[in-house]
């Protein structure tokens, strides 16, 4: 991997490691880790944006194991923010909904994405191309394949009038 990417990655998350270890108050702390998160991969954002990675190993390296643990992060440290913010201000019934109104919007977003959800976790290669590489062609359902339906053997199996 190009040393700036490799360098500022290392720094971030140095950083940010720092930082959870002092982490006392999600209130006080979290606003500073968001920060740093915010900050570190607008700029990694900013270096593979103009960069060219040296093949396609590296580049799905970097977007299917790099990429994701700080967006993870982010994308954690401000959910718990948000909720820990608004929960002080409501009472035990309206926590309860403000809790439940965010796992039903995790749970919406693990449905829409369930197959690339699975296909992440299940750590399988086949189609990183598809899913990790910038300049990719897209997957397509060949229009084609509906003849088939045409066909007289398909036919034979169709019910009669």
């Amino acid at each position: 991997m190009d040393n700036q990417i490799e360098n500022a990655l290392k720094k971030l998350q140095k950083e940010v490691a720092k930082k959870e270890s002092e982490l006392t108050d999600i209130l006080k702390d979290a606003p500073a880790i968001i920060k740093s998160l915010e900050s570190g991969i607008g700029k990694i954002k900013a270096i593979v944006s103009n960069h060219t990675f040296d093949n396609k190993e590296e580049e799905i390296l970097f977007f299917k194991k790099d990429k994701p643990k700080l967006f993870s992060k982010l994308i954690y440290y401000k959910k718990v923010y948000y909720i820990e913010l608004n929960r002080f201000s409501l009472g035990h019934q309206a926590q309860t909904v403000l809790l439940q109104k965010e796992v039903e919007e995790i749970d919406l977003f693990c449905f829409k994405n369930s197959e690339f959800i699975r296909y992440y976790l299940s750590e399988k290669t086949l189609i990183d191309e598809y899913y990790f590489l910038r300049d990719k062609e897209e997957i397509t359902v060949n229009s084609d394949s509906f003849f088939l339906n045409e066909t007289p053997v398909f036919q034979l199996f169709q019910t009669s009038k």
